[in-house]
């Protein structure tokens, strides 16, 4: 699958958008790093996060941001953990939001992986069951986590996206505020998206 991302580069590359799928990116770590966690940080974060496509409780975001202002854990399992015992929607309803958590670990130390259904359906993750209890579902979770975490570091380690990740330093503006472990999830993600649109049914990607 490496060599097939290495192969089509160039279009995964050129699908970004750069001012929706880039540069707001680029913000939230930019704001972070300064400690400008503000309405405007929040805003974009929510937005680029797919935060407010979920429809997330005051008291939830308040304990999201609240984490990523005190950088009070360096542990993706406690923070998926702690987020769980809030009510995340009008229902009161509470659920182990991990995409999330990773996204906020990532923020606080990006050398961690961001896990989301695009990366998960990359690797053939276990589907979370949902009659599973919240202990089976952090179990899973964490598996997946820290397969993702080894799996990332022999990327880079064997340059196994060597090609992809020399043409997005040339082709993408601002590729030098970006870690490899993030441009790794960009070039997955943007994969699986493409394939999704029907790149590989139409012949504009082909494996072998």
């Amino acid at each position: 699958m490496y060599r097939v991302i290495n192969r089509y580069a160039e279009i995964i590359i050129d699908s970004f958008k750069y001012e929706s799928e880039i540069e707001p990116y680029i913000k939230i770590m930019q704001f972070y790093n300064e400690n400008k966690i503000d309405y405007n940080f929040m805003a974009i974060y929510k937005q680029f996060y797919r935060l407010n496509a979920a429809r997330l409780s005051d008291s939830f975001l308040n304990e999201y941001f609240e984490i990523l202002k005190r950088k009070s854990s360096k542990d993706v399992l406690e923070i998926a953990n702690k987020l769980e015992k809030i009510a995340c929607n009008s229902k009161n309803a509470r659920k182990v939001h991990f995409s999330f958590s990773t996204k906020l670990m990532h923020t606080m130390d990006e050398n961690s992986p961001i896990y989301d259904s695009a990366i998960s359906a990359f690797y053939f993750l276990p589907s979370i069951k949902v009659e599973w209890s919240i202990e089976q579902k952090l179990q899973s979770y964490e598996k997946a986590y820290h397969f993702l975490k080894d799996e990332y570091s022999r990327i880079v380690d064997k340059n196994l996206l060597g090609e992809a990740l020399e043409i997005f330093n040339k082709k993408v503006n601002g590729s030098d505020k970006i870690c490899n472990i993030k441009k790794i999830d960009y070039l997955i993600w943007q994969f699986v998206s493409l394939s999704k649109q029907g790149k590989i049914r139409d012949k504009e990607i082909e494996y072998g």
